[in-house]
C-alpha cells in the first residue's frame, strides 16, 4: 500500500534519523511521497535530494516554523520550497544563532539547578545539526534524570520549570513571506494545536492567514480527532486550499510514518497537489 507523509524530521533539527536513514525508512514503509520539514533548518534536504534521485521516494523541501501566537501554538510548514533561496537562508542562518544562544541558557538554568550536563553534549546529541528542546530532553534521559521524554518535559522543561527558556519566534506575516518568496506553499500545521476550539473562530483565522498569502491547511494530523479532520476538511475546501497530511514523524515518539495516528493512513490523494 503505497503512502504519503508531509511533516517528517531528520536529525538536521530534532529527529533522530539522518536525512539518509529516513529516505530508507520511507522506502521501507511504502511512503511514496514525504516532505522533510526540519524546524527552522534546510540542512537536511539536499543530501535527501541526492539519495533519493535513483530511489523510489519523492522528497517534497519544506521546512516548519514557530510562530508567535498567544492563544495556543501555531506551526506553518512550508511545502514545494526553494531550500536555496537566499532571503530564507539569510532568515535561517539567524534563527540558528538565537537556538544555540538558548540551549546553552536552557543548560546553565538547569546546571543551576544541580541537573549537570554540558552543552558538549547536547551537540554530540544534536550531531552538529540544529539544537532543540528534544535534544537537551534526550541528554537528560541518558543522564538519568528521567526515563522518557514526556517525564523529561514534564520535570524540567515545560513552562514555569527550571529549564524553560523561550524560544525566539517570528510572525505569521514574516513566515509566510519567506515561504512564498521561496515559491512554497504555507500550510498551518496541525491546527489543533492553536487553542481556537469554536468553528466560527478558526474561521476567522483561516480568513487571517489566507490575507497574509497562507495557502493550506494540515487536515490529517495525530492530535486532531475524527470531527477535527472533518471540520478542517470541510473549511479548507470551502476556501479552496491544499490539504496536507503528516505523522510530525521524529522517530522517537509514538509516530508512524505515512499515517496520522494509529490505524489512520495519511490520503495518499494528497500527492496531486505537489
Amino acid at each position: 500500500m503505497l503512502k504519503v507523509d508531509f511533516h517528517i524530521h531528520t536529525t538536521a533539527s530534532d529527529g533522530i534519523m539522518s536525512p539518509l536513514e529516513l529516505v530508507d525508512h520511507a522506502i521501507l514503509n511504502e511512503v511514496k511521497f514525504m516532505a522533510i520539514t526540519d524546524h527552522d533548518t534546510v540542512s537536511g534536504i539536499d543530501s535527501a535530494l541526492k539519495y533519493s534521485a535513483s530511489k523510489s521516494v519523492k522528497i517534497v523541501p519544506g521546512i516548519e516554523f514557530s510562530i508567535k501566537w498567544k492563544p495556543g501554538r501555531l506551526h506553518i510548514v512550508g511545502l514545494n520550497i526553494d531550500h536555496n533561496n537566499d532571503e530564507l537562508n539569510q532568515e535561517l542562518e539567524i534563527l540558528e544563532v538565537y537556538r544555540k544562544q538558548r540551549a546553552k541558557k536552557i543548560i546553565h538554568e538547569l546546571q543551576k539547578h544541580g541537573i549537570l550536563i554540558e552543552y558538549e553534549e547536547v551537540l554530540s546529541e544534536a550531531k552538529g545539526d540544529s539544537i532543540g528542546k528534544p535534544h537537551i530532553a534526550r541528554v537528560l534521559i541518558k543522564n538519568g534524570y528521567a526515563e522518557s521524554m514526556e517525564e523529561v518535559f514534564l520535570k524540567f522543561l515545560d513552562k514555569g520549570l527550571p529549564g524553560h527558556v523561550k524560544k525566539q519566534k517570528i510572525s505569521m506575516k514574516k513566515a509566510i513571506k519567506l515561504i512564498r518568496g521561496a515559491g512554497g506553499i504555507p500550510i498551518v500545521a496541525h491546527p489543533a494545536t492553536l487553542g481556537i476550539d469554536q468553528k466560527k473562530e478558526f474561521k476567522l483565522f483561516v480568513e487571517e492567514f489566507i490575507s497574509l498569502g497562507g495557502m493550506g491547511i494540515e487536515v490529517y494530523a495525530y492530535m486532531h480527532s475524527d470531527e477535527q479532520v472533518q471540520m478542517y476538511l470541510e473549511i479548507a475546501n470551502s476556501k479552496k486550499m491544499f490539504i496536507s497530511g503528516g505523522s510530525d514523524f521524529h522517530g522517537d515518539k509514538d509516530d508512524i510514518i505515512g499515517y496520522y495516528g494509529r490505524e489512520r493512513l495519511i490520503p495518499y490523494s494528497l500527492s496531486e497537489q505537489f
